[in-house]
């Protein structure tokens, strides 16, 4: 049982009056006992501190608790009243407000070395996620992380959540980091502990980075496993983006009567459950079908469909996809006015919400649109911008647009070929090799004879 001291406004006065008449300042009296962090508290009151703190720093100022006992209030915590209260906590983050849920936060000062101080840094670091300062939740998971790793007695899964919240930061920037964390959440899960429910939070997000980075077997590997165990997920938001990550990979493998299958029976899961985002997500990817399927009627219901949610969509970066798809669905039918409405939109806000994969799509599809109005110098500009995000695989394609739009004998157009068809030999050489077909190589010659338009024209890329 610890004994804490709830620190009233009356008694913080106290103890900073006393501290004055010492002319000490805060910092001078911080040791490895007591931080500056926790004398400021005490002195601005309604807080509580253990006893052995709050006796170490009366030491230093000359007060005697005993003859404070009027405004001393004490209260016994063991560790399963402080983790109660922990839990309410994260009720409150989730459920009721990050503010309050911090004020309540301040009120708990944990001892170095507490068993319950990973869990403390967790909860920090999501209230500060809620509140979309990503930064310090960032190094609060770390912090979790850091303080799991420390010691041995940790069991609670913090540390795998607290990995799984990371790659949830770091997704829209850097998939191939994410997709580490939710590798390294995985390795330290232990089974038949707390949070259990967080292994089914990595898998699905291994799934989805690994989708995002083109790697479908390995993605539906993982959602075949998942699926098994249908019946005992607790979550609808795994759930739903099981429907929604497997739906976009028969998307990609032009499988489309799955995909449309797939996404019709999550939008109806979505819909009954009120899942906002998810139902987003699945109407766009709907659409992306029927747009390949030619009924482009369809498709742009399933577009407007997704956009009557926006105003309920809490992931802002999911708008940029379906703005997307609604701009291209607009340049399939030449209409460049009302295409570059939804494209400006979603250039604008993937650079905002700093989404790297989204805004390159969105960078892409505006230059496909403005090359195809026949504004060559604009649509270049878009497609600079592109190549400097995209990832390997693309580069190539935009290269061509690239070339499409610039004067065929000037020294961009050249570079811009050099830099082609380098790529080109490095990919030739790549596949020949793992074929073990080296001494089939195509001669540098041969090589130079690539037709560039064999990469497509913009408006069909």
């Amino acid at each position: 049982m610890k004994e804490y001291i709830v620190i009233t406004p009356e008694l913080g006065n106290l103890i900073r009056r006393a501290r004055k008449r010492k002319r000490a300042r805060q910092e001078d009296l911080a040791d490895e006992i007591i931080s500056t962090a926790t004398i400021s508290n005490i002195e601005r009151g309604a807080c509580q501190v253990s006893r052995e703190k709050l006796d170490h720093l009366c030491k230093k100022i000359g007060v005697d608790l005993n003859k404070t006992s009027s405004i001393l209030q004490v209260q016994d915590f063991s560790e399963e009243d402080i983790k109660n209260r922990l839990v309410a906590i994260e009720n409150d983050i989730d459920l009721v407000s990050a503010d309050f849920a911090q004020e309540e936060l301040r009120k708990i000062h944990l001892e170095k070395n507490d068993p319950l101080l990973a869990d403390y840094y967790f909860l920090k670091a999501k209230c500060y996620a809620k509140k979309e300062l990503i930064p310090k939740a960032h190094s609060y998971y770390l912090k979790s992380i850091k303080e799991v790793d420390t010691h041995e007695y940790y069991n609670s899964n913090i540390k795998a959540a607290s990995y799984y919240e990371i790659g949830r930061i770091l997704h829209t920037s850097d998939v191939d980091e994410a997709l580490r964390c939710v590798e390294k959440g995985l390795e330290s899960f232990v089974p038949n502990k707390q949070r259990r429910y967080i292994e089914y939070y990595l898998k699905v997000s291994k799934a989805i980075y690994l989708e995002k980075l083109n790697r479908a077997g390995e993605a539906l590997q993982i959602l075949e496993e998942l699926w098994a165990e249908k019946e005992v997920i607790p979550s609808t938001e795994v759930l739903l983006n099981m429907y929604d990550t497997q739906a976009k990979i028969y998307y990609k493998m032009e499988i489309y009567e799955k995909s449309i299958s797939i996404a019709k029976e999550g939008i109806e899961r979505a819909r009954i459950d009120r899942m906002y985002d998810r139902s987003f997500e699945l109407w766009t990817t709907l659409g992306s079908c029927y747009v390949k399927q030619g009924r482009l009627s369809d498709a742009q219901r399933c577009f407007r469909t997704a956009l009557n949610l926006e105003k309920e969509v809490k992931r802002e970066y999911l708008l940029i996809s379906t703005q997307t798809q609604l701009g291209l669905l607009y340049l399939k039918q030449k209409k460049f006015k009302f295409a570059k409405i939804p494209l400006e939109e979603a250039v604008q806000l993937g650079r905002k919400c700093k989404d790297i994969l989204r805004l390159n799509e969105a960078l892409v599809a505006l230059g496909d649109c403005l090359f195809a109005e026949g504004n060559k110098s604009k649509a270049k500009q878009y497609y600079k911008e592109a190549l400097e995000l995209t990832n390997k695989e693309k580069k190539e394609k935009i290269l061509v647009k690239l070339m499409l739009c610039t004067e065929e004998n000037s020294k961009e157009y050249k570079m811009y070929e050099k830099d082609f068809i380098q790529m080109h030999i490095s990919t030739l050489k790549k596949d020949l090799l793992q074929e073990g077909g080296e001494n089939n190589m195509r001669s540098n010659s041969q090589v130079r004879k690539i037709k560039l338009n064999s990469a497509g024209d913009p408006p069909d890329a």
